[in-house]
């Protein structure tokens, strides 16, 4: 009789204990990256009145009789699935979505929590604001690498930090120059000195030519309201001969003056670079015609009445080389010099207008204090020349020095700087921790964690690699106690302990029972 009070008593008991968990998991419905528990039951140790008897001769075996001695709680299980997150827009705001934890310190021990309700405090230590713990991570080395297989540290970032200047050591160039092209083109490209110190480059690009030594060549029947062709041939540098055509029109049947001639240098029907070109008015050039190379090529107009007429010796350039272009540097920068690369460099292309040759460098010196001998490299493997615009536009790197003006924190949790100079430069990286029986560790209060004899030794690595969680900036993680659950969890529980206490009542009465048979 007394066997089934003291089973009611253990039900009592252990549904308390249920109770108890229940109570906690509800009391933190809106603690953040807080994990609910579960209580499972198991029975104890029964008493065999009769043990199990095995079949023998015409008899069948008869199995055990045993009566139990009540129930006990088998295990509390903390349950680490994900909760939901919620936005906070505070970017050091952290929430993890997977496995994982993060990793805070006290200066002697590591805790581990999934509450990532982070900050930065006066010393620039990203820290727990309510505790003061540090977040554990890897800081970033001066040129921003980070070496996530370096022991984890405090994550400091002071703010106010400077970032050094960065000289430019390349410049790329890319998009098209327009094949049909017949003037230089040029874009500009700005780069930085050991100082930091900004500088514009200019880049013309323009197609190689060649001299073409114009003789002198007679000019007849000039007649008004005729069209004059002469035709004959030249060298040019390259010792290529050349036919060129003369065309000079004149559209009026009167007196014709200088105003009413035309003039067309052509070279096999197309008119040639540099050259006057159809329609313009021969009147235009009766002082000459300036070339680059300071040459000239002089028309002189016979005028109605006069038989004949020169053109005077002088050279003009042509394009010699089809698919070809030159590219010069240069600078309106008086504190800077270049001191190679900026005489002409050959670029040349396909048939179908893909880059082929080209690239280059300059060496730049300073009347600034800068470092002088600064080699850059110009890579112009990015363009094309097509027949269309003309588009070529340069970038490069290096920059100026800076101060720390935002952070901001990405998915992999590497922590970053925006810097007055615009740039962007990793400066830290969050660590993460797992284990293999994460249900193993104990909790240490204050949303934290702390490793035991059965959770296995914390794994660090960072975040989304080695099946660790990925980081949600700007977000936090809520509690995983579904209040639902919870209150079918308390009901089932309160039955089973109303039943419990009916058998206590009950062998209550049977006993009294018993002590009054002998009245």
């Amino acid at each position: 009789m007394m066997r089934s009070m003291f089973s009611g008593v253990s039900g009592l008991r252990n549904h308390q204990i249920r109770m108890d968990v229940i109570g906690n998991n509800i009391a933190n419905v809106n603690t953040i990256g807080f994990k609910g528990s579960r209580v499972n039951f198991q029975d104890i140790l029964s008493q065999t009145m009769q043990g199990a008897a095995a079949p023998q001769g015409n008899r069948g075996g008869t199995n055990p009789m045993q009566v139990g001695l009540g129930m006990a709680v088998a295990s509390i299980d903390t349950v680490f699935t994900d909760g939901s997150t919620q936005n906070t827009g505070k970017q050091t705001d952290l929430a993890l979505q997977g496995q994982g934890f993060f990793i805070v310190n006290d200066g002697s021990k590591s805790y581990y929590t999934r509450a990532g309700n982070f900050d930065f405090d006066t010393a620039g230590n990203y820290i727990v604001p309510s505790t003061g713990l540090k977040v554990q991570g890897w800081n970033a080395n001066n040129a921003g690498t980070i070496n996530t297989n370096a022991p984890t540290g405090n994550i400091q970032i002071p703010i106010g930090i400077s970032m050094a200047a960065s000289p430019t050591a390349n410049t790329t160039y890319s998009k098209n120059l327009n094949s049909a092209e017949t003037e230089p083109v040029q874009t500009s490209t700005t780069v930085y000195d050991s100082l930091g110190q900004a500088h514009i480059i200019d880049i013309k690009y323009f197609k190689p030519t060649a001299d073409v030594n114009v003789t002198g060549a007679v000019l007849d029947d000039a007649a008004a309201g005729n069209s004059h062709t002469e035709t004959f041939s030249v060298v040019d540098n390259n010792g290529n001969t050349r036919n060129l055509s003369v065309i000079i029109n004149t559209t009026t049947s009167g007196t014709p003056g200088p105003a009413d001639w035309t003039i067309d240098v052509q070279e096999s029907g197309a008119s040639l670079t540099g050259f006057p070109k159809a329609g313009q008015l021969l009147a235009d050039f009766d002082a000459g015609f300036a070339v680059d190379d300071g040459g000239t090529l002089t028309m002189n107009l016979a005028y109605p009445g006069v038989t004949s007429g020169t053109y005077n010796t002088g050279t003009e350039d042509i394009v010699t080389t089809p698919n070809a272009w030159n590219w010069s540097a240069s600078t309106n920068d008086s504190t800077v010099v270049i001191a190679a690369g900026g005489s002409s460099n050959a670029m040349t292309f396909s048939g179908t207008g893909q880059y082929t040759t080209g690239n280059g460098s300059l060496t730049l010196n300073f009347t600034n204090g800068a470092n002088n001998n600064q080699v850059i490299v110009a890579d112009m493997s990015g363009m094309t020349q097509y027949a269309s615009e003309s588009t070529v536009a340069g970038t490069s790197d290096g920059y100026a020095s800076g101060a720390l003006q935002t952070v901001t924190i990405d998915t992999s949790g590497i922590v970053s700087g925006v810097f007055s100079n615009g740039r962007n430069q990793a400066l830290a990286q969050v660590a993460l921790a797992n284990f293999n029986n994460a249900s193993g560790l104990m909790k240490a209060a204050q949303n934290t964690y702390e490793q035991s004899n059965n959770s296995g030794v914390a794994q660090v690595g960072a975040a989304n690699t080695g099946g660790l969680a990925k980081i949600a900036p700007g977000t936090l993680e809520m509690s995983n106690v579904d209040l639902s659950q919870e209150f079918t969890n308390m009901i089932v529980t309160q039955r089973g302990f109303q039943a419990n206490s009916k058998i206590i009542t009950t062998s209550d009465e049977m006993l009294q029972d018993l002590v009054n048979l002998k009245r």
